[in-house]
């Protein structure tokens, strides 16, 4: 018995770590192709591979949430009916499956001629065709392979699956850049996402195969209440999902349907950068999630609450400032990325970073509210930002050109994220005063360090050339940061319990570092429990 905890915290702990190496080795290859697309595909083709797969990104979503509802029922089966209804629901989410991929097939066989006119391919219709259908052959691949990924998440061997996505997405930047530099075009590249897509789905099936072989998806036995049980949990997360992804490729659709492909290299490219921004926060919640179910069930809503606002605390310190330097630093960031000057892509990123940092701001509230058992607040959040961005767009495409879709993005993502803070507090009785309290150094440092940076930018050197434009990148986002930093202190994010805290962890572990030789550390003091108070 004394055994178990230790375990289970070394399960979590490999588990978060090899996601954290996934998700990072998985943007990196990704941002790391994006220049190679851009050169060998030329502005017009990397806009319709960018509508592509935000086609493709769409149709993936259409799992009616059994994708969750499967991994659910697999870690619950402690028993013989547990065991029984996972294997149903298994064999549900298989049938479902292959049949909405094979329908993405024939619907997008069927519908090229108005997807064509929608996109606006021009003389590379025939060749987009073949790549969209390339595309969704891969779809229907990770589709087939879902209740496998579902077997091997609700058995918490995240490993297989983080290790399992890390080494296919290396596989899948190599043979992108392969295919372009051999001279290929979309149909050639479209066949390389997949391959890889098979490649992923047989390593997945088998290891969950050798692993958990006894828990296999069964067609046979599927009973009524097994479909009830799966459709009553999976609609509501489909809503979201596909809520937050419609409101996430809205811009690109639109700008491509009215302007064609051309501002949707531009827009997407922005929109990349900008994910590595989100990358830390967002994993930091999928961490924190398991942690605070537990540390509320053990300390109760006292504990909750500070736990929120310290994560919101420190998740707008992060935020704020990085937004403020990807903002002064964003042309010479997409030079020094792509190897020219892509107007599009800078000003996507000028517009978009502030809110991509509000919208930061609000994921603690939304792992609050699934934490509480409330994810239908999450579900209205997000169809309020799609609500707004679906109304705003076609007015802000007109006034603005292309760049109005990255306005309208802006805009539903600030407004509706205010509008859920507000919503959240007054629903759980949590004075708006802490949030205010919380998120005011980050943001006083945000504005102040960008409002410097900007001024300062001008003084400094605007060197040609990829290595040119990095030593740029260097010289204004140091700055920025560094004043951010200054004010940060200044604004006191740092208070004396976390001071102290950081005191005895250098007087234990910082001469260690420095002399290489093993330190007894120092035992435990009230410095100590206050700080793990105020840090869950």
């Amino acid at each position: 018995m004394a055994s178990t905890p230790i375990t289970a915290g070394r399960r979590i702990a490999h588990n978060t770590g090899s996601l954290f190496v996934s998700r990072a080795v998985v943007a990196v290859a990704s941002l790391a192709t994006l220049p190679v697309l851009y050169d060998g595909l030329g502005v017009r083709g990397f806009g319709v591979w960018a509508l592509l797969g935000v086609l493709a990104a769409v149709v993936s979503l259409a799992d009616l949430g059994l994708g969750t509802a499967q991994v659910r029922e697999v870690a619950r089966a402690h028993d013989d009916e547990g065991r029984r209804r996972a294997r149903a629901t298994l064999g549900l989410g298989l049938l479902c499956s292959v049949a909405l991929g094979l329908l993405a097939v024939v619907g997008t066989l069927v519908c090229w001629p108005l997807l064509a006119r929608l996109f606006d391919v021009g003389e590379l219709v025939h060749e987009a065709r073949n790549s969209a259908l390339w595309l969704m052959v891969g779809v229907l691949l990770d589709q087939v392979s879902l209740p496998w990924r579902s077997m091997l998440a609700g058995t918490q061997r995240y490993a297989a699956i983080a290790w399992t996505s890390a080494v296919t997405a290396l596989l899948g930047a190599v043979l992108g850049v392969l295919v372009i530099r051999l001279g290929g075009g979309l149909a050639a590249l479209g066949a390389s996402t997949a391959a890889t897509a098979a490649v992923r789905a047989v390593v997945l099936i088998v290891t969950a195969h050798r692993g958990i072989g006894w828990l296999t998806p069964r067609v046979r036995g599927i009973r009524r209440s097994d479909v009830r049980a799966a459709a009553g949990y999976g609609l509501p997360v489909q809503v979201t999902r596909a809520s937050g992804v419609v409101n996430a490729e809205a811009g690109r659709l639109f700008v491509g349907g009215s302007y064609g492909p051309a501002p949707v290299a531009g827009f997407d490219l922005g929109s990349r950068l900008l994910s590595l921004l989100r990358l830390p926060p967002e994993l930091i919640f999928t961490v924190l999630f398991p942690y605070a179910v537990t540390g509320v069930a053990k300390h109760g809503r006292d504990w909750l609450d500070n736990f929120y606002l310290t994560t919101t605390r420190y998740v707008v310190a992060f935020a704020g400032p990085c937004a403020a330097a990807l903002m002064v630093c964003a042309d010479p960031v997409i030079r020094g990325w792509i190897g020219e000057p892509v107007p599009w892509a800078a000003a996507t990123v000028v517009i978009l970073a502030p809110s991509y940092a509000l919208g930061l701001a609000a994921g603690a509230a939304t792992l609050v509210t699934r934490v509480e058992g409330r994810p239908d607040r999450e579900t209205w959040y997000l169809l309020t930002a799609l609500a707004l961005n679906l109304t705003m767009v076609p007015f802000l495409l007109r006034l603005c050109g292309p760049l109005g879709a990255a306005f309208s993005t802006a805009i539903s993502i600030t407004l509706s994220s205010g509008y859920f803070c507000l919503r959240f507090h007054r629903a759980t009785g949590r004075p708006i005063g802490g949030l205010l309290r919380a998120v005011r150094p980050g943001l006083v440092a945000a504005v102040v360090a960008g409002v410097c940076g900007a001024l300062v930018a001008p003084y400094l050197p605007d060197l040609p050339g990829r290595s040119g434009a990095t030593l740029t990148v260097l010289l204004r986002g140091g700055t920025v940061l560094l004043v951010a930093a200054v004010v940060l202190g200044a604004t006191g994010l740092v208070g004396g319990a976390e001071r102290a805290w950081l005191s005895r962890r250098w007087s234990a572990y910082g001469p260690m570092l420095l002399t290489k030789r093993p330190v007894a550390p120092v035992g435990g003091s009230p410095a100590d429990a206050t700080i793990r108070k105020d840090f869950p």
